[in-house]
């Protein structure tokens, strides 16, 4: 994989889409296959963040994009 997709970060955790929710940040950035961190500063407390959460592109299991954020240390 080597594709712009992209990343979000929401305010709001709860079980609805991406679009139903409060966005901290939205942007596009190239990503490869493998293991990646994608550190972002948001103005607001964060609870999900995901990759493709607008599910622009085709994706089988859209409702494994988004996940809790957890606190850099």
């Amino acid at each position: 994989m080597d594709l712009p997709v992209e990343i979000g970060v929401f305010a709001e955790e709860s079980d609805v889409g991406a679009g139903d929710q409060r966005t901290l940040c939205r942007k596009t950035r190239r990503l490869t296959s493998g293991t990646q961190d994608i550190p972002v500063t948001v103005d607001g407390k964060p609870a999900r963040a995901g990759v493709g959460p607008f599910t622009l592109l085709i994706d089988r299991e859209p409702e494994d994009n988004l996940t809790a954020v957890t606190q850099a240390e």
